[in-house]
């Protein structure tokens, strides 16, 4: 299942710490139902750190550690792969969580 960010949540920055769970909660719902999903970050003009770790927080909790296995992520723009890096490299606990996970960075 290919999830389109900026189509779902109806926006380019992705700020929102709400719509960051909100968005959680339907990538667990399709990987629950079996489905693998790839984050598609098309379009995308800025992310925060926060969007970022609510939403991979959610993931993992709910969908526990064979995640590198049922979510991808793809078409990070380049001003967007700064939080992605951030992130890995500050947030030591989450990235250890992902360690398969293809994440793009700078």
């Amino acid at each position: 299942m290919i999830l389109v960010l900026t189509n779902i949540l109806e926006t380019l920055i992705l700020a929102s710490p709400k719509k960051a769970m909100a968005f959680g909660k339907i990538v667990v719902d399709h990987i629950n139902s079996g489905n693998e999903v790839t984050l598609d970050f098309s379009g995308v003009e800025g992310v925060t750190v926060g969007f970022l770790y609510l939403l991979f927080t959610r993931i993992y909790k709910e969908c526990g550690k064979n995640i590198h296995r049922l979510v991808n992520v793809v078409n990070v723009p380049e001003r967007a792969k700064d939080s992605f890096h951030y992130l890995r490299n500050n947030y030591e606990e989450l990235d250890s969580r992902f360690a398969g996970l293809m994440i793009p960075t700078a």
